[in-house]
């Protein structure tokens, strides 16, 4: 699938955010990055990459849920999401926000305070000039 802005996204919804980035319309955008497999979430970074090198102004979105056989939503397992914030973390992403909070059970929120979000995180905010 294509992505940084996928064709889709733009022709179908007109959400061009790589557009938005590239000409500064906006500070930041949190592209949903809600994939099971951690290859296709490295391409994204990847891509995203070729926008924002540091990632300063993309934050990840991940999945706290997926479907099960029956196609019922439930909770990712801890060790999922984990594998997933080391690999943005990794590429350098500042941060990552999560979807859907209903899901975000005891087993997941543990494996997060005592992994990555042990320590208090400060605020991030990206410093750019907007277009005026």
């Amino acid at each position: 699938r294509g992505l940084v802005g996928s064709e889709m996204c733009i022709r179908d919804r007109f959400q061009d955010w790589p557009r938005w980035i590239r000409e500064k319309f906006i500070d930041y955008v949190l592209p949903m990055a809600y994939v099971m497999d951690n290859k296709e979430l490295e391409d994204m970074l990847v891509q995203w990459k070729t926008l924002d090198p540091n990632l300063d102004r993309i934050i990840p979105g991940l999945s706290l849920y997926k479907r099960d056989q029956s196609g019922k939503a439930i909770s990712r397992s801890p060790e999922k999401v984990l594998s997933q914030v080391e690999l943005c973390r990794r590429a350098g992403a500042k941060g990552v926000n999560f979807f859907a909070l209903a899901y975000l059970d005891d087993a997941i929120t543990s494996a997060l305070v005592t992994g990555p979000f042990k320590e208090k995180a400060k605020p991030y905010v990206p410093l750019i000039k907007l277009r005026r």
